[in-house]
């Protein structure tokens, strides 16, 4: 819960969406009691208890998005709303989004990639009438420069992106041939080393990605058959890859959430092989063992959410959950 200065506000899940006036389409489906405080500071167990941040961010509804940390902001870049964007967005609290751009230079997308590295935000690939096979890269969020049009590992969506040892990987995904095997690599986002055309992965889109241990993680998504999974795959060179699960505690899941909190990795959200969007929130430490903060986590089944870790917590941001496109922010403090 949350506490102002001598004065307690509960608001239960029933009618919470009619009582905010959320718009766009937006509810909320909290499963224990929350507090509205214009300063909180919300304390709870981390994975398990979830706090709206709001449910209206400013840079509204919106699904196959990318989101990053960079320069000390959250960042929400690019998407879908029914209709494609380019705008670019940042935060520093979770509640007021500073729009940088409404038209970035690379053009309108979804299902892209993004990364910060070398001081630098860089997009990559993503999908709007082909898939595309451009990076860009901006220092400001407002600038954008392209660094390739064409890079080696060519068009494709829904692939991993990770800094890993000094370098810029890309990991999979799908082009209009199905989902990629291979493994690419960069330092500077204009030249892409192919590291590996098999990574043994059986093709891979989808899929969450983390770096954890020093290793690069692959963790779900569909294979080349478009069978949704639920194994867990590391790699500390991106061309031998280690099977940690081939049947995670969280289930098969496509589109998932992951990051990296107090030592353990997360998964959250997601779609099962109906496409539908699934729930719970799951941790590891090792990649074998998969434990559930929450079954029924405060925001429900979720899937193309932006996932990240800033200023000591876990954030959800967006996405659809089946019906509608999402405009909420969504936090999980330490406690």
């Amino acid at each position: 819960m949350r506490k102002a200065a001598g004065l307690w506000f509960f608001l239960i899940s029933i009618g919470l969406a009619g009582l905010m006036g959320t718009g766009c389409g937006d509810k909320a489906s909290p499963t224990t009691v929350y507090y509205l405080d214009p300063t909180p500071t919300p304390v709870g167990v981390e994975g398990k208890d979830w706090y709206f941040t709001t449910l209206t961010a400013g840079f509204g509804a919106r699904s196959d998005f990318t989101s990053l940390v960079y320069n000390n902001k959250m960042w929400v870049i690019a998407g879908n709303n029914g209709v494609l964007k380019n705008d670019v967005y940042y935060s520093t609290d979770g509640i007021n989004w500073t729009q940088t751009t409404a038209s970035a230079a690379f053009s309108t997308r979804y299902f892209l990639s993004s990364l910060a590295f070398n001081d630098k935000m860089w997009v990559i690939g993503g999908y709007n009438t082909g898939y595309k096979s451009d990076v860009y890269y901006s220092s400001d969020g407002a600038v954008w420069t392209s660094a390739t049009g064409a890079a080696a590992f060519g068009g494709r969506i829904s692939m991993s992106t990770l800094v890993f040892n000094g370098k810029m990987w890309v990991i999979g995904g799908v082009d209009a041939g199905g989902a990629k095997d291979d493994v690419y690599d960069s330092t500077d986002g204009t030249t892409w080393t192919l590291v590996t055309a098999a990574a043994g992965l059986n093709g891979r889109a989808q899929q969450a990605s983390v770096v954890f241990d020093n290793k690069m993680w692959v963790i779900g998504g569909t294979d080349s058959g478009n069978l949704v999974k639920a194994d867990v795959h590391y790699s500390t060179d991106g061309v031998t890859w280690t099977q940690a699960t081939a049947s995670a505690a969280f289930g098969a899941r496509a589109s998932a959430t992951a990051m990296v909190y107090d030592g353990k990795m997360w998964v959250m959200g997601g779609s099962n092989q109906s496409g539908n969007p699934v729930g719970g929130v799951y941790y590891s430490a090792d990649g074998v063992t998969w434990t559930a903060a929450t079954t029924t986590e405060a925001f429900g089944p979720r899937v193309h959410s932006g996932g990240l870790v800033f200023d000591n917590k876990m954030w959800l941001i967006a996405g659809d959950d089946g019906s509608n496109f999402k405009s909420d922010v969504w936090e999980s403090p330490g406690g």
